[in-house]
């Protein structure tokens, strides 16, 4: 049974990744800019430097959550339903040609 709920979480994690993170989608350019000084939180994080801007892909900041539940005892997040959609998540986001782009270049 966990090997199921484990598939069916992988496949929701990707498939809703998938429509929240496309670019260029209605709702992805509906998403409003949250910015603090040079940090910006949402709809992606990216730290902005003068020239460039440090991109930190929802696939690194679910792998980094994934590591963390699975080195911790982190209660509720030990569920193989959170495992499974971080995993999911994981997933589609090396789907992406740019996935290992880190630095991105200004354009002003």
């Amino acid at each position: 049974m966990h090997n199921i709920v484990f598939l069916v979480s992988i496949l929701l994690g990707f498939f809703v990744n998938l429509f929240l993170t496309r670019p260029n989608t209605k709702l992805n350019k509906r998403f409003p800019d949250i910015k603090i000084k040079f940090i910006q939180i949402f709809p992606r994080v990216q730290i902005h430097f003068k020239n460039k801007s440090l991109w930190l892909h929802h696939w690194l900041n679910y792998s980094l959550v994934l590591i963390i539940i699975l080195t911790m005892n982190a209660g509720f997040l030990e569920s193989v339903t959170i495992k499974g959609y971080l995993v999911g998540s994981i997933f589609q986001g090396l789907t992406y040609p740019d996935w290992k782009t880190l630095f991105v270049k200004k354009i002003n």
